[in-house]
């Protein structure tokens, strides 16, 4: 369901340019609050931002709880999260100026020897849930929930490419802030590629990637590149990766790397080899090195199905394409610092009447384990289901609420 925001007497979509032009004209645009119409009979208000020059609607503070849950401004409870373990430790929002702030744990500079005999920092897909810092992993996390895209809607079958993809991650990193600088200028994600510009995107590309040029000597800084992998080739020592959107781009992935992204990440490869539909990103700090060629310093990958949604396992990609297929409402709580032996929710369903929690289950769990599940469920609101991953396909769910009429805008 598009997000529909109700200000003064007319109501409009969220991105709509109506809506920017409607709140130029106002007076006062932080007096005459705009409510969202997620809940007609008891809208939540909203408020006006300016990022980059443009009016930005924004949830109020402490009101998630208050919109519908399929609403994009209903905020994932922290039993199906780990973002709660990050927010005002490692994500830091500053509400005067609409920015957020990363603490992250990995260097985006390399130093001295670094440069000529190279070691890779092993990669991590996780931290002990205290770490005030995020992992490079979490950092996936991070950004593919700030740009919602671990959220859907039946609207969404057949909608979501690339090009939305990197319109709401960029969008994310515009207003986020890591090392006390811009991400957006250490940053570099591959535009939609398209053949009759190919030109002035390399030109783009180039640009973007000059910030790790090599140095012989001293401080290199090294770019955070973030985009979806095409292939992995063999190298004489290593490997080269293709990505996706900038065929005029090789990276190279030194073995030392390579041998423990294959570690780490192996159910995420075997996966991805197996499913030409599923989509591989890769987060990365890269640096040109002697020969001109950028080469990874840490990597880390995460897998997405053919609607973009993370999954980590064959189970979870049948679960989201059965419940896509049916057409329901759901989201996918992310782990970002919490440790491998914390139990998230494998999906949310946001399109019943209370919000429930889906586990699945293969009939081993300790019944102490599932108790605990059911208790942190309850105490959060949440509807709770478990199924077993041999009955995925005919498991009863509960049933979805009959979807609202949309608003239409007022002329």
């Amino acid at each position: 369901m598009t997000q529909i925001i109700r200000f003064g007497r007319q109501v409009f979509d969220i991105e709509s340019e109506e809506l920017q032009r409607a709140i130029d004209r106002a007076a006062d645009a932080r007096s005459e609050r705009p409510v969202c119409m997620c809940r007609p009979a008891d809208p939540p208000e909203m408020y006006v931002a300016k990022v980059n020059g443009r009016s930005i609607i924004k949830r109020m503070p402490e009101t998630a709880h208050l919109h519908d849950p399929t609403c994009d401004s209903y905020e994932v409870p922290r039993a199906i999260s780990g973002i709660g373990e990050a927010e005002g430790k490692a994500i830091l929002h500053n509400s005067k100026n609409e920015t957020v702030t990363l603490r992250l744990g990995f260097s985006l500079w390399r130093t001295g020897a670094s440069q000529t005999a190279f070691q890779a920092p092993a990669p991590s897909d996780s931290a002990r849930a205290s770490a005030p810092r995020l992992t490079l992993r979490a950092t996936i996390d991070y950004l593919w929930d700030a740009a919602q895209l671990n959220r859907w809607k039946p609207l969404m079958r057949g909608k979501r490419n690339y090009s939305v993809v990197y319109k709401y991650v960029t969008r994310a990193v515009n207003h986020t802030l890591a090392k006390r600088v811009s991400l957006a200028e250490t940053f570099y994600m591959p535009e939609p590629f398209y053949a009759d510009r190919a030109d002035e995107i390399q030109a783009r590309a180039a640009a973007s990637m000059r910030r790790c040029t090599y140095q012989r000597t001293g401080k290199q800084a090294l770019t955070l590149l973030f985009c979806e992998v095409k292939s992995l080739g063999d190298a004489r020592q290593g490997a080269v990766i293709q990505i996706r959107h900038a065929p005029f781009a090789r990276f190279y992935l030194p073995q030392s790397l390579q041998q423990r992204m294959l570690r780490i990440f192996e159910a995420e490869l075997a996966l991805w080899n197996a499913r030409p539909e599923m989509h591989l990103m890769l987060l990365a700090t890269v640096a040109q090195n002697a020969a001109g060629m950028y080469e990874l310093s840490e990597a880390a990958l995460m897998l997405v199905d053919d609607g973009w949604m993370p999954v980590a396992t064959l189970d979870c990609s049948r679960l989201f394409e059965r419940l896509a297929g049916e057409g329901r409402a759901f989201l996918k709580g992310l782990r970002f610092n919490a440790d491998k032996s914390v139990r998230l929710a494998d999906a949310l369903l946001t399109d019943t009447d209370l919000p429930t929690a889906i586990y699945l289950v293969d009939g081993t769990e300790p019944s102490e384990q599932v108790d605990r599940l059911k208790d942190e469920c309850g105490a959060a609101g949440l509807g709770v289901r478990f199924v077993r991953t041999v009955d995925i396909g005919s498991a009863e769910l509960p049933q979805a609420k009959a979807l609202r009429r949309q608003i239409t805008r007022c002329a």
